[in-house]
């Protein structure tokens, strides 16, 4: 039993050495941490919370409605956001802590 963890325990150290440089960590834990899924489904949250705010009688105007509704569907641009993201944490990377993040995402 001693000996499946500790080939188990070397294994993780070795996989987190091996993912090394933050090129390599900060898609995987973008990925692992559900921030490209959260990114990916920004424009639908968008357009469903949208729906039900303008579908109320009275919000205001239908001319308004119909700008605002525009700027929130087609405002959020999903591959900019990415790579706003993947930039800012590119920028912040500490290699050791995000190994250790990614590894308890994990």
């Amino acid at each position: 039993m001693r000996l499946i963890t500790l080939f188990l325990l070397l294994s993780t150290c070795i996989a987190a050495a091996a993912q090394s440089t933050c090129d390599e960590l900060v898609p995987q834990i973008m990925d692992a941490s559900g921030i490209n899924k959260a990114l990916a489904t920004s424009p639908e949250m968008m357009r469903q919370v949208t729906e039900a705010q303008l579908n109320k009688e009275g919000s205001m105007p239908l001319d308004a409605k119909r700008a605002f509704e525009s700027v929130m569907l087609n405002g959020f641009d999903v591959e900019r956001m990415t790579r706003n993201v993947q930039s800012r944490l590119m920028a912040s990377c500490d290699k050791a802590a995000y190994s250790a993040a990614l590894q308890q995402m994990q």
